[in-house]
This record gives C-alpha cells, structure tokens and sequence, in this order.
C-alpha cells in the first residue's frame, strides 16, 4: 500500500511531540485491527519494531553456514541475547554485548550453523534443524522475542554450495533458511610439490566409496582419471600431472563415486559479494622426463575448480 503523506506527516509530529512511554501506552490501548490499519498507511512498524529502538548493523552467512549478526539496541535491556525462531521452538545465540558511544547496546554474534552435533569449529557451534528461521531479540529469560526487522531487503544470491541464506525483504523480519544444496566435493587445499599435484578437501551430501577424480581438458575432449582416497567426510586425489604433461590448457576438474560425477568446487565466503576462499598457487612440477610444467589452480565466477597447465620445456630420456 502506498504511503499516506497526510498521515505520515501526522505520525511525525505525534512522534516529536509525544514522549515514548507515553505513545507505547496509548498504541497499547488501541484495539489491534485499527492499529494493524494504521501502521498499513504510515508504513510504519509497531512501537517494539521501531527500527530506532533495535537497528541491524549487519547480518550475513559466510563460508556457507557462519551467521554473523550486529544489532544496535536503544532500550536499556539488562540481558538481552539473539536467538532463532521457528514456531514455539527458539535457540539461544551465544551473544557479544558492549555499548558504544552513543550509549546504544551492540549485540553480536557469529556462530556456525550445523545440522548435527559433533562437528568441530573454531566457532561456537548452534545444531539448527533446516528449514526457515526468523532471527530475534529478547531481554531475559521471562520476556518475549521480538523480531529485527529490515530497513532494506536481502536479494543477493547465495553461491552454489550455501547451506544457509539471509532472507527478508525491506520491512520484513530478518531470517535465514536452509537453501537446496546438491552434493558437490568441496575443495579446501592445493598441494603442488616438485613432482605432484595433490587437491583435498570435504564432501558435501552423501557420497560413497570408491571415488575417482576426473580431469578433463576443455575444447580437446581429454579425459584423464585418478583413484581419490575418501576419508570421513574428507576427499583427497593426486593428480595425473605425469599424463597431463604436452596437453596445455584448462583442466576442469571433477569427482565420481559409483552414482554420480560433480565438478569440484570451493568453499564460498560470502553470499553478499559471491567470493571464494581458496589459495591458487602457480608451481612448477617436473615431469617424469627433465621438463618442467607450470600448474596454476583457480576459481570460476560461479565457483568452480580449474587447473591450467603451460609447458616449459620437454625433453626426451
């Protein structure tokens, strides 16, 4: 609904004129359809929602499943904490509080979001159900949770791996939510030594055992395999650096178990500017012949792995 600039302006001047604990008390006399019919016209929020009361500073999922949030809260709240919501079930957040300078309450957190416990993190660590969650405020133990609400929206698209999202459009509440990640081998280092290549990393989804990595090189229809060793939820695979040697290109690489084949991609870091976090480092292996082959790792636009291979010099033995 359009806003009303008569009303907006009426809002305004009640607002300035009209001390809070007072307009708390009169909005909490108003019968709850007229006040849902006012706030429709002033686009405005209930007095609890005011974005001048609790204003998110930041909110954002990185590497996938890391939720850090800011929230500046103006209320004198003894223990307020951040926590997720979904229906009647909440999770408390572990929760950083400071006050900065102009008095306001910071809270903060940064926890990482698993679907089951026992997975280690330098972070701490928050079991979450999938599905969609509304992230909230709550004073105490005793009080309810009040929802953060966005004074813009979140319409960034998360990488191709995410497991969780921000969501909320401008004047909703701030949430995240799983979102519909296929299994894909996740790559976590690049080993180059003087004579090999050796990639490792994690297994996202379900896969099972035995695990061949794929190399193929683009435009020449090259399709190189290698055994790659599965280990828990980790992978690892050495190179064919000794058959790839006089076929120069762009390798893309890939995973196969007995069901399915998918390019290995790296972890992303952050959903809102779409990076990657992976070191790609240029070496110089030697080949089985006296040669020398420059390998370079690095990271499409939409994430995935590619090797490129440049010949030195060759020579026969």
């Amino acid at each position: 609904m359009p806003r009303n600039p008569i009303a907006s302006t009426a809002l305004g001047t009640y607002r300035r004129l009209v001390p809070s604990p007072v307009r708390r008390r009169i909005s909490a006399s108003i019968p709850q359809p007229l006040r849902t019919r006012l706030n429709l016209l002033t686009q405005s929020r209930p007095t609890r929602r005011s974005p001048s009361e609790e204003k998110i500073l930041h909110a954002s999922v990185d590497g996938g499943d890391t939720l850090n949030v800011a929230v500046s809260a103006k209320r004198k709240w003894a223990e307020p904490v951040l926590l997720l919501r979904r229906g009647e079930h909440k999770i408390e957040l572990p929760t950083r509080i400071s006050t900065d300078l102009g008095g306001f309450r910071r809270l903060e957190s940064s926890v990482r979001l698993v679907g089951e416990p026992g997975q280690g993190s330098p972070l701490p660590v928050v079991v979450v159900d999938p599905g969609a969650w509304r992230i909230e405020l709550r004073e105490n133990e005793e009080s309810s949770s009040v929802p953060l609400i966005l004074e813009r929206g979140y319409s960034a698209a998360s990488p191709r791996g995410a497991a969780w999202s921000i969501t909320g459009a401008a004047g909703d509440a701030l949430g995240v939510k799983t979102t519909a990640a296929s299994p894909y081998p996740r790559v976590e280092t690049i080993g180059v030594g003087f004579t090999n290549v050796e990639i490792a990393g994690t297994l996202v989804g379900s896969w099972a055992a035995p695990l061949t990595v794929i190399v193929r090189l683009r435009g020449e229809g090259l399709q190189l395999e290698a055994p790659a060793m599965k280990e828990n939820e980790g992978w690892r695979a050495p190179l064919p650096i000794g058959e790839m040697i006089g076929h120069d290109g762009i390798w893309e690489c890939h995973v196969r178990d007995g069901e399915q084949t998918r390019l290995v991609r790296v972890r992303p870091t952050s959903e809102s500017d779409r990076r990657f976090d992976l070191e790609t480092p240029v070496r110089l292996v030697a080949t089985p012949h006296g040669g020398l082959v420059r390998v370079r790792g690095y990271t499409t636009g939409s994430g995935d792995l590619h090797l490129s291979t440049t010949t030195i010099n060759e020579e026969s033995s």
